[in-house]
């Protein structure tokens, strides 16, 4: 029996720009400090400023926040990702 979930010690993969992952109802994007960094720079605001306005916790973890439909708010149906270039 699996006493720990799956994904206690993350997630790794590379994105192939799909749009898969970001599309899903339910979906989550987790979040580690360069992600973090990474981003915000990308977008010319700092880490807490980010962090407000981009993303939530949920228990230890941060996840960027998502429309009501469950897809991620950088993704664009018609450009793909806005921050992955």
């Amino acid at each position: 029996m699996m006493s720990s979930v799956f994904y206690s010690e993350g997630l790794r993969f590379s994105c192939i720009g799909c749009g898969r992952c970001c599309t899903i109802p339910d979906g989550v994007v987790f979040l580690e400090g360069e992600d973090i960094r990474n981003l915000a720079q990308y977008l010319g605001i700092s880490e807490e400023e980010f962090l407000r306005k981009y993303t939530r916790t949920e228990g230890k973890f941060v996840v960027l926040n998502d429309f009501p439909n469950g897809g991620c708010i950088f993704y664009r149906r018609d450009k793909g990702c806005v921050v992955y270039p």
